[in-house]
């Protein structure tokens, strides 16, 4: 069957019947200093349970977490653009694997970073293609033009929700 993992919060545990290894937990956090409750637990649990932390850090925000046994800070450099970032990404999952537990940085920063709602979009179609064995290479025209035509302000996890639904009933290798 599957094997459940402990998030560090007892009451998350039980509310989702425990988190399965390879789930994507995004948190909606007003501030960086709300992340801090639930990333905290989350690392701590998963280091006392053998596992391997990896904190993947970007951007200009604080860091959500400091060194620690058990914890490796990878710093991941956003600047030279998406397509630079998601490699750099994926060569670091592939090469710890996914018994290990990631922790990214301010997703939000991204949309700064990269300008547009469509590059961050296909972070997320490169994310999901690995975790739903898709081959989603891009996104068409009319899905391109609902992406610029919605207000994003900031909201990645809405964002990200909408390319999981859309990668969940796509069947071809475009949105």
């Amino acid at each position: 069957g599957e094997r459940l993992v402990r998030s560090g919060i007892e009451a998350l545990d039980e509310m989702v019947q425990g988190l399965r290894l390879g789930d994507n937990v995004v948190w909606q956090v007003d501030t960086l200093v709300d992340y801090d409750y639930v990333v905290q637990p989350f690392v701590t649990q998963a280091i006392a349970d053998g596992r391997t932390g990896v904190y993947l850090r970007f951007g200009s925000d604080p860091p959500v977490l400091d060194p620690r046994p058990g914890l490796e800070i990878v710093p991941v450099d956003p600047r030279p653009g998406f397509d630079a970032f998601t490699g750099a990404v994926h060569r670091i999952i592939g090469a710890d694997g996914l018994e290990t537990f990631y922790v990214f940085g301010n997703l939000s920063s991204l949309v700064g970073e990269w300008a547009t709602d469509e590059l961050l979009a296909n972070f997320f179609i490169s994310m999901f293609n690995k975790e739903f064995n898709k081959n989603v290479k891009k996104i068409g025209p009319v899905v391109a033009d609902a992406l610029r035509a919605y207000s994003w302000p900031g909201n990645v996890r809405e964002l990200k929700n909408v390319i999981e639904r859309a990668m969940l009933l796509e069947a071809e290798d475009e949105l």
